[in-house]
């Protein structure tokens, strides 16, 4: 595969330096990085709360679609036509603003952690000697400053969030497809 104009895209392997020295997730590593969360408890459970919502609300257009198809369509019945299709599309709707909502939350946490983590290596960076300067590389300091910590907020809002919803759609699925019909969802 090659981007335009350019050369083709080779993939990128880990030297044996990089292997050495990439970081071990370990239970020490992990209670690092939720050290970053932990002043944003509530601001995590709006989220959590958002992401149950939207999973719960994700189900109504398909069960409204089923309803609308199994009872008026099937049934012939006008009426009930005209209030499901309303419904439907404000179902719709509101999936699509509970997900914007969403998205905006993660946006915003992941943008303080970010801001917390850099603040602090800036401040750890202002208290190093100078020789720290002249024997470490600087491409090693500007890369954790900015690729690493990218990283980290990469993980906040894509991984861990999509982590936590897919885990939820699951679980209002499989409660839905229960209620409807256990032997069915068995």
């Amino acid at each position: 595969m090659r981007p335009p104009g350019g050369p083709p895209l080779r993939p990128r392997f880990l030297t044996e330096e990089e292997k050495q020295n990439k970081p071990k997730v370990d239970g020490t590593f992990l209670k690092r990085i939720f050290s970053y969360l932990l002043p944003y408890k509530l601001q995590l459970a709006v989220i959590f709360l958002i992401n149950l919502v939207s999973a719960g609300i994700g189900l109504l257009p398909s069960l409204i679609t089923a309803r609308i198809v199994d009872g008026a369509l099937y049934g012939e019945d006008l009426r009930l036509l005209l209030i499901l299709i309303p419904l439907d599309a404000a179902a719709l709707v509101g999936c699509g603003l509970i997900q914007m909502a969403q998205r905006y939350m993660n946006s915003w946490l992941s943008q303080q952690i970010i801001y917390d983590m850099k603040n602090q290596m800036y401040e750890h960076l202002q208290q190093m000697s100078h020789s720290f300067f002249t024997t470490e590389p600087q491409g090693d300091v500007i890369t954790r400053m900015t690729s690493d910590i990218e990283g980290v907020q990469t993980v906040l809002t894509e991984t861990l969030t999509t982590l936590v919803s897919n885990i939820l759609v699951i679980v209002t699925t499989a409660i839905a497809l229960f209620t409807i019909n256990w032997k069915l969802a068995l």
